[in-house]
């Protein structure tokens, strides 16, 4: 393996006449080492493969770890493994540079001078300084409204790119976990070490790129409780069985559905790294036990979670109802006698039985819901 730094790609092969390729594609072209031999700087053939390519700009610099390949097509070229893009976002000259990957060297130059210092820039990007970038000859509210977003896309989320591809994931996916993790590019790298997994729980990245990374990346154990948990809510997301969409099952359930595809998918796990795993996820707020079952919680699972609030409220009319019953009865039995009553009494027992027959349709309208999930869930 051999490092190379601060070089350019000159030149894209494929996609044909390129000067950007999108991170996660795979490519092709040469490479210019900034060496002088016989009279021209050395350009030389390289391809990088989907998961290596964090997004090449020609008028960037990178630095990179590759080896050579003989290809009987290509000759000789330089296989890329590693790559770095080089952005320096704190001084005024890498800023201008920096910029030049969002519009032309011109403009860049006219944007450093106009705001002075690299961290004055920076910040009337994020807080989108309209106004002042209007005094900036050349710069078109179209214009403006293009460089805010390439700015957040090619500059502030680069880092985000360049760290976390490296992992296994696509740019899409690292640039996500950047956010989730507040823009925190130390706190997502902890959060990938720590627990990977939570970012499938988080419907960031697939349980396969979740997985592929635990195992091969940071060589975790195949029976770890997180894995274990993880797998669980993958089976109860995607069952076997066709039609099989419930995914709230009894442990006895659990043990013919899932318990073997887990024992596939991760080894020999005792009782106990299944109740980690199955705590974990619950930590997570990813699974939930209810009744004897476990499942998908309420965020997971539409129709559990209307049966849990259904059965709530049930429970809830059921504790009040016969204190309501009995004052509104005796209001209804001296119904006879509203003639005694003056006006503003009249109103109230009127009321107390209007409230009432709605109180009693709405529990006839729970009850029926209640009897009809609780013969999928009993």
């Amino acid at each position: 393996m051999e490092k190379l730094e601060n070089v350019r790609f000159n030149r894209i092969i494929y996609p044909k006449g390129a000067t950007e390729v999108s991170a996660g594609m795979w490519t092709a072209g040469t490479i210019s080492t900034g060496v002088k031999k016989y009279g021209k700087y050395e350009s030389i053939n390289f391809k990088a493969e989907q998961d290596v390519n964090i997004g090449i700009n020609t008028k960037a610099k990178y630095n990179l770890e590759v080896y050579y390949q003989n290809n009987g097509k290509y000759g000789q070229q330089f296989v890329v493994r590693k790559m770095e893009m080089i952005i320096d976002t704190k001084t005024p000259q890498g800023m201008e540079q920096a910029l030049t990957l969002i519009m032309t060297d011109l403009m860049a130059k006219r944007v450093v001078e106009h705001f002075k210092t690299a961290e004055a820039t920076t910040e009337a990007f994020e807080n989108k300084q309209t106004e002042e970038f209007m005094k900036i000859k050349g710069i078109t509210e179209d214009k403006l409204d293009s460089y805010y977003k390439l700015y957040e896309e090619k500059i502030l989320n680069f880092e985000a790119i360049t760290k976390l591809m490296p992992y296994g994931f696509t740019a899409k996916e690292a640039v996500e976990i950047y956010i989730y993790c507040n823009k925190d590019i130390e706190k997502a790298i902890m959060t990938i070490e720590q627990d990977v997994y939570n970012f499938y729980l988080k419907s960031i990245v697939s349980f396969e790129t979740a997985d592929k990374i635990f195992i091969n990346k940071l060589k975790g154990k195949s029976t770890d409780s997180k894995r274990v948990g993880a797998y669980i809510v993958y089976c109860l997301k995607n069952p076997l069985s066709f039609g099989d969409n419930d995914s709230f099952k009894t442990y006895e359930q659990a043990n013919i559905d899932i318990l073997p595809r887990v024992l596939e998918q991760c080894g020999t796990v005792d009782g106990y790294i299944i109740n980690a795993g199955i705590k974990y996820g619950k930590s997570r707020e990813v699974l939930t036990e209810l009744d004897g079952k476990i499942g998908l919680t309420i965020k997971y699972d539409t129709e559990m979670g209307i049966y849990s609030c259904v059965n709530e409220l049930k429970n809830s009319l059921n504790d009040k109802i016969d204190p309501l019953n009995d004052l509104i009865e005796k209001h209804i039995q001296n119904y006879h006698r509203l003639h005694y009553l003056t006006s503003k009494l009249k109103q109230c027992v009127l009321l107390a039985q209007t409230e009432y027959q709605l109180f009693l349709g709405t529990l006839v309208q729970v009850n029926l819901l209640f009897s009809e999930l609780l013969q999928k869930y009993s």
